[in-house]
């Protein structure tokens, strides 16, 4: 998403609308099966939801005393991410320098998943417990 929106890193409008409008589409795909099903409860198991969840937190972008990752503080970040013309220039603390090229992309999709599925908030899940689940899978078959 960050290669395909965001070449070298430059962030507008423009760019960031596109890209929410691409990854919408692409969530409308599956987005009504899981819809049907419901959930309690929202848990990012990627990478990106763990640096967005700790970029949040440590920047107070979430509503006071709400953890892990919100709309609202998502739209905290995007204006942020405006504010510059390029992600390298957007200074965050808990932003990782590994992690700053694929903030606009991450960003983006996650914004368009809390849309598409009407999620309000999402946990961050340990690294461990996604692992644990892979297991659990794989000795299954």
């Amino acid at each position: 998403m960050s290669t395909r929106f965001f070449r070298g890193g430059d962030v507008s409008a423009g760019a960031l609308q596109e890209a929410e409008r691409f990854a919408i589409l692409q969530f409308e795909h599956v987005a009504k099966r899981y819809r049907a099903q419901g959930w309690q409860q929202t848990i990012g198991s990627s990478g990106t939801a763990r640096m967005l969840a700790k970029v949040l937190k440590t920047n107070r972008l979430n509503d006071f005393g709400q953890d892990g990752i919100t709309y609202g503080g998502l739209l905290r970040l995007s204006l942020l991410l405006l504010k510059v013309n390029n992600v390298q220039q957007l200074k965050l603390a808990g932003l990782q320098p590994h992690r700053q090229s694929i903030l606009p992309g991450g960003l983006v999709l996650m914004l368009a998943a809390f849309k598409v599925f009407g999620i309000a908030q999402m946990l961050p899940s340990e690294p461990g417990l996604r692992l644990g689940v892979l297991h659990g899978l794989m000795s299954q078959h």
